[in-house]
């Protein structure tokens, strides 16, 4: 009997040692792959401090960050990731001012050659201090008043017994309007820098009755109203109005709108960069006004006296839900760049700044950062992946 002959397949090479030869070649391939794709195109760095809180929490997330676009920083608060000269860490800020721009910080407002941005303008998302469903109502408000009940389906003020305008209920924001976040696990960071724009999200349903509910948001000497007047045929008037704070109240703007009774519209209030705005259902800017500058108060302490954020109905039956409370970014006048005065880009340079200003070293310390020490724009948080989101 002959003995079994082995498959050597072709070329006369075992099978065996030309899988292995194969497998190696291509975890070679991968290696390659991998290793210029993270020198050329992606990368990960850590963030170890709590200047971009909460966009990016410090001290254990990770940012995958693409290098093509090191030398692409044409958009306004877009993030990059910035090594500097003599510098050994990476570190990820905002580019607030642009290659040959005037860049200026003026009560927390960016003001771009000499001016502010406009309304339209792209700007970065605005930070939660409040979240209604996470957060207790007495975590955030005063006590209300009227009869007020709190249930799954939302918050309800029952104004009705109170006679129209003879009564009120309601409640006002209790802590000062300052630099606060949230952190990852949704918790209040208290801050400490008084901030100027504020903004409030919520849903609100007319449950009954004939009067008025209005969202109040003050900013030094002046007090911004908007005001829902429901009149007995069911027509419901949307008015945008100013006041002092004697309460002397001026209209700004005002617009029919269908407020259908017990249904819910999505509302926006927001008082951002010198403009006012409110957003109905979808509709962004049904109201909108532009102002020159803030009334001062008439001390200091009176302004500290003022609740920043307000709500009060009149002889109606409302529900409110989905609550949110927001601040705008708010850049302190720390440093000298951009703070004493404005700042002129040169046409390879952009000015960065951190989210949480008051706790950031940035350009206003550091002047402008050159396109050179861009490495690329961060994309995502991956680490940890509980936290993986994409960065905008």
């Amino acid at each position: 009997m002959s003995a079994p002959t082995r498959d050597t397949g072709s070329g006369g090479q075992p099978r065996r040692t030309a899988w292995w030869k194969s497998l190696l070649a291509a975890v070679l391939v991968l290696f390659a792959a991998v290793l210029l794709l993270r020198t050329y195109v992606v990368g990960l760095y850590s963030v170890d401090s709590s200047s971009m809180e909460p966009t990016i929490h410090g001290s254990h997330e990770r940012v995958l960050v693409d290098y093509l676009a090191a030398k692409q920083v044409d958009r306004r608060f877009g993030l990059v990731v910035i090594l500097r000269d003599g510098q050994a860490k990476a570190e990820v800020k905002r580019a607030g001012g642009l290659p040959g721009e005037l860049a200026e910080l003026q009560e927390g407002d960016l003001l771009i050659d000499g001016q502010r941005l406009p309304p339209d303008a792209p700007r970065p998302e605005p930070i939660e201090l409040f979240v209604q469903g996470e957060h207790d109502f007495a975590a955030g408000f005063s006590e209300p008043g009227a009869d007020f009940a709190e249930d799954a389906r939302g918050w309800h003020l029952d104004a009705r017994a109170h006679g129209g305008d003879a009564g009120t209920g309601g409640f006002e924001w209790r802590h000062p309007l300052t630099d606060d976040y949230l952190t990852a696990d949704r918790r209040r960071v208290a801050g400490s820098r008084m901030v100027g724009d504020a903004l409030v999200d919520f849903e609100l349903c007319v449950d009954a009755g004939t009067g008025r509910a209005a969202w109040r948001l003050t900013e030094r000497g002046d007090v911004f109203e908007l005001a829902l007047d429901v009149g007995p045929d069911g027509k419901t008037e949307a008015r945008l109005s100013r006041s002092d704070v004697n309460g002397v109240f001026e209209l700004l703007a005002s617009a029919d709108v269908d407020v259908s009774p017990a249904t819910w519209h999505r509302f926006r209030f927001m008082n951002r960069d010198n403009c006012l705005r409110v957003d109905l259902d979808g509709t962004l800017g049904l109201l909108t006004h532009v102002y020159a500058a803030n009334r001062p108060p008439p001390t200091e302490e009176q302004q500290h006296l003022m609740p920043r954020i307000a709500f009060e109905v009149r002889g109606l039956a409302v529900s409110l839900r989905s609550v949110r409370v927001l601040r705008d970014l708010h850049w302190t006048d720390a440093g000298v760049y951009g703070t004493r005065g404005p700042l002129q880009l040169g046409p390879d340079e952009i000015f960065v700044l951190g989210d949480n200003s008051a706790e950031s070293l940035d350009g206003r310390e550091w002047g402008p950062v050159n396109l050179n020490e861009v490495l690329g724009r961060p994309l995502w948080v991956v680490w940890p992946p509980s936290a993986a989101r994409r960065l905008k």
